[in-house]
C-alpha cells in the first residue's frame, strides 16, 4: 500500500496535416503519457499512435520507443508532427 503498482494512461487526440506527393490529408494522432511500475520506481513513457492511418502508423511502429516519445513530446508542445522529411504539420 505504501508503494502501489501504477498503470495510468492518458491520451489526447491531435489532428495534423500530412503532405505526400503534393497532396495533403488530415491524420488523427493519439498522443499520450503512460505511468507504470511502482510509485518509488516510476516508469514514464510518452506515446504516439495514428490508429486511423496505417501508413503513418507503420512509420511510427518502425521507430524506437524513444523516437516515438520525442515525437509525442514535440506534438504535445507544438501541435505539429515533425518527423524528418515527411512534411507533416499541425492542423
Amino acid at each position: 500500500m505504501m508503494n502501489p503498482q501504477l498503470n495510468i494512461k492518458a491520451t489526447e487526440r491531435v489532428k495534423a496535416s500530412v503532405n505526400e506527393g503534393g497532396a495533403s490529408r488530415n491524420v488523427a494522432f493519439d498522443v499520450g503519457l503512460a505511468l507504470s511500475q511502482t510509485l518509488e520506481d516510476m516508469g514514464l513513457e510518452f506515446t504516439l499512435q495514428a490508429p486511423e492511418d496505417m501508413t503513418v502508423q507503420n512509420e511510427l511502429s518502425a521507430m524506437s520507443a524513444e523516437d516515438r516519445g520525442r515525437l509525442a513530446v514535440t506534438m504535445l508542445v507544438t501541435g505539429m508532427y515533425l518527423q524528418g522529411d515527411s512534411g507533416l504539420k499541425g492542423g
